[in-house]
């Protein structure tokens, strides 16, 4: 605590700049892990979306649902959206993997 002209004031500096550059390290790697995270689970859900649609062309169509352009957009949309679905739950675990193996180049 420091008095100038009879004020009093209570300002608490930090330590030194490797601690201010230390913890705005952590908080950047923190930024850059959730980056990274949500990067491999989008990844896992376009992957997911993609395989869908390949596995989608072996079955015969029916005849119900149309065999129009507009069959074929809603069932890749419906794909995509599966896919989606099961990258964020993380159900086939290619992002945990896609994670674990990039993970350690963050820091370059």
């Amino acid at each position: 605590m420091s008095t100038i002209n009879g004020v009093s004031s209570s300002i608490q500096l930090a330590s030194s700049p490797a601690a201010i550059t230390q913890s705005n390290s952590l908080g950047m790697s923190k930024v850059k892990d959730k980056n990274l995270m949500k990067a491999c689970t989008e990844m896992e859900g376009y992957f997911v979306g993609m395989l869908l649609d390949e596995m989608q062309k072996s079955v015969p169509k029916d005849p119900m649902m149309g065999t129009g352009n507009q069959s074929s957009i809603y069932q890749g949309m419906f794909d995509q959206a599966i896919g989606n679905e099961i990258g964020k739950n993380g159900s086939f675990g290619i992002a945990d993997m896609l994670y674990k193996e990039l993970s350690p180049n963050l820091g370059r």
